[in-house]
């Protein structure tokens, strides 16, 4: 939620991020014939970022002993001609929006009612998974084996990735896997822009663990 405050776009976020919002499931990466998800749930993120874009979405965060607890809410105030939206958002989620709704983790019919919106996030390797599910790869490739087909095209992949023989002339980002090259085109910016937030994720996912230990130097005079 703080990268939606921050403006990252809500539809290219949680096309990513989310498995499930409310009701609604997205698609499942690598699940074979069965990874369609719901219909309705391209157009919920659609309806969502235009109103991230009017200003009508608005977040509140209350922090309590047990952690912080999430609110969202819609104000058409400066906005009515948004109302409608929101009315087909509210729908969709099946939730009444006359108040603030409290956004969950967890699956919907665990938090059925209530005014609270349940979404299931994916894991790191899951948002991977799933970037990984869309790119077009080669025919041979899936004839042999090597890999399954991508999703179908009904809808323009978060990252558009073009594959051939030869290393591309200007490429925003590519990389060189047996005798095949992958690459994101410099000009395509909405893959840029995805590309970009699958890096700021990949940061918040990393352990303080994982940081690099404390280097120890010994003088030696």
């Amino acid at each position: 939620m703080p990268l939606i405050q921050g403006g990252v776009p809500v539809d290219m976020l949680f096309r990513l991020v989310a498995q499930s919002i409310g009701p609604l499931q997205n698609t499942h990466p690598l699940g074979g014939p069965n990874r369609s998800g719901s219909p309705q749930f391209l157009p919920l993120l659609e309806d969502l970022r235009t109103l991230q874009e009017t200003g009508v979405i608005r977040v509140r965060t209350q922090r309590e002993k047990e952690g912080t607890r999430l609110f969202l809410y819609f104000d058409t105030h400066l906005a009515p001609n948004m109302e409608a939206t929101v009315a087909r958002v509210c729908r969709l989620l099946e939730v009444d929006c006359g108040g603030e709704l409290e956004i969950l983790y967890g699956d919907y019919l665990q938090h059925l009612g209530g005014g609270k919106i349940p979404v299931l996030t994916r894991s790191l390797l899951g948002v991977l998974a799933a970037v990984a599910a869309e790119i077009q790869v080669p025919e041979e490739d899936v004839r042999s084996g090597q890999t399954i087909p991508a999703l179908p095209e009904s809808e323009r992949p978060s990252i558009v990735v073009h594959t051939g023989p030869s290393r591309p002339a200007a490429s925003y980002v590519a990389v060189q896997i047996d005798e095949k090259w992958f690459w994101v085109d410099r000009t395509d910016f909405p893959s840029k822009l995805a590309f970009s937030v699958l890096e700021i994720l990949k940061y918040l996912a990393e352990s303080p663990s994982a940081a690099a230990p404390p280097v120890l130097t010994i003088p030696t005079n």
